[in-house]
């Protein structure tokens, strides 16, 4: 059975991918495989006969969220289930991790917390705002983003809107200095600076997907399709031509997605991770 990854995350020592079944090149969403990557080898951790449509880890364990927003953990070698949880929210389409919080972002500009028993609503519903990320930016505000160039802090509950020089799907943010945060996005948007002002960086006749970007050993690194990307100073040089879907790091180990690759970086080539089922 070929499988599609379509996730991962890392920790240290180890990766967490969720991949779907494909055949003949069609993907079936709805089965979803999570598994756990250790010493480049990949053992299946659990078979869902659901879409899991995001993944987060902390020190509780690893946190997956199905498509009816019910929440599932790993933790030292069992599963608990959380189901029934997702009847008060909308569909989850990503899961993220701050200061140790499972935080859920939907299709409808609401971010969901979980409390430990349950979803807690902390943004309202704008019906219209899909959101792609959250995480602290430099100076340690709550930060998400999403399409239409959507990058706001939550503020009282509430979404106080950054304005931004760009209108492209907003689809990760990450600090990269003490003062300084980076936003990269969908038509090659990368930008640079903080709720005062945002500076677009130069990225020639790239128009690619700027999937997201990771900080690895001093450097900042972003996936950018064709080729990962380094924010050196103000600029963006080519750290490596090799496609990438996403990237993924705990700091010291680097991760990349590709098409239905995973691999993990060895510090001179890409070593590739076989997934089976």
């Amino acid at each position: 059975m070929q499988l599609q990854p379509s996730f991962l995350v890392a920790s240290p020592g180890a990766a967490f991918v969720l991949a779907h079944p494909s055949i003949a090149g069609n993907v079936d969403p709805v089965r979803t495989l999570v598994f756990s990557v250790h010493d480049d080898v990949a053992t299946v951790l659990r078979d869902f006969e659901i879409e899991i449509t995001g993944m987060a880890l902390t020190s509780a364990g690893l946190f997956v969220v199905d498509s009816d927003a019910n929440l599932h953990r790993f933790f030292d070698g069992n599963w608990t289930d959380w189901n029934g949880v997702g009847d008060s929210v909308p569909r989850i389409n990503a899961l993220r991790a701050v200061e140790e919080r499972v935080y859920g972002l939907t299709g409808e500009g609401m971010v969901c917390a979980w409390t430990g028993t349950t979803w807690n609503q902390i943004t309202p519903s704008d019906d219209e705002t899909y959101l792609f990320d959250l995480a602290l930016d430099a100076r340690g505000n709550l930060v998400g983003t999403g399409d239409s160039g959507f990058v706001g802090t939550i503020v009282n509950g509430a979404w106080e809107r950054l304005a931004i020089p760009a209108r492209a799907n907003i689809t990760s943010v990450l600090a990269v200095s003490p003062t300084s945060t980076l936003l990269t996005g969908w038509s090659a948007t990368a930008l640079v600076g903080d709720a005062i002002g945002w500076t677009s960086l130069a990225v020639g006749r790239r128009d690619a997907t700027f999937r997201n970007a990771v900080a690895w050993r001093r450097r900042v690194l972003i996936a950018a399709d064709q080729e990962i990307l380094e924010l050196d100073g103000s600029r963006l040089a080519v750290f490596q031509a090799t496609p990438v879907g996403r990237l993924a790091s705990d700091g010291d180990v680097l991760w990349k997605q590709a098409g239905a690759q995973i691999s993990r970086f060895d510090g001179s080539g890409w070593r590739p991770i076989s997934l089976r089922a």
